[in-house]
């Protein structure tokens, strides 16, 4: 705009351009821990509203799914990651222009649980007998006869 300062009869002017700033990131990434089959947010903030930005897990473009919501709202990008897997752990970026911020995600796995008890059998002398189990997930397993480990 123009300013202009007066004395008098006497007056001076000038214009004044103002060079607009890219936007920026205001708050970086931060690391996020999180359990497995659960959610992860990562968040960051741009120091202006609506910048877009691009997600990444290490080289590779997050688009949205039912796995990946991107949010922007004002200057908060968030990236939520639902139904977290072992294999969702890893570097994520944000990539804004040519500025980027990074963070780690670690995924915390859930201990394997029987979903189903072996149940007690009865056979006869020299019959043979199958027990079974079942896991929430594949897990190893060792079986044993009272405190004997079985080959």
């Amino acid at each position: 705009g123009e300013y202009t300062c007066v004395c008098g009869d006497q007056k001076s002017s000038a214009s004044l351009t103002v060079q607009a700033l890219p936007p920026r990131f205001q708050k970086e990434l931060k690391n996020v821990e999180a359990a497995e089959d659960g959610t992860a947010t990562l968040r960051c903030e741009l120091t202006k509203a609506a910048a877009p930005v691009e997600w990444r897990k290490g080289s590779q473009v997050l688009r949205p799914s039912d796995k990946y919501k991107m949010n922007l709202e004002g200057t908060l990008a968030e990236l939520v990651i639902h139904h977290l897997e072992l294999a969702d752990a890893g570097d994520y970026s944000c990539t804004l222009g040519e500025w980027k911020t990074t963070a780690s995600l670690t995924v915390k796995a859930l201990p394997a649980l029987f979903k189903k008890g072996m149940e007690n059998k009865e056979a006869s002398e020299a019959e043979s007998v199958v027990f079974r189990c079942e896991l929430t997930k594949a897990a190893p397993v060792e079986w044993k006869k009272k405190h004997k480990t079985l080959q």
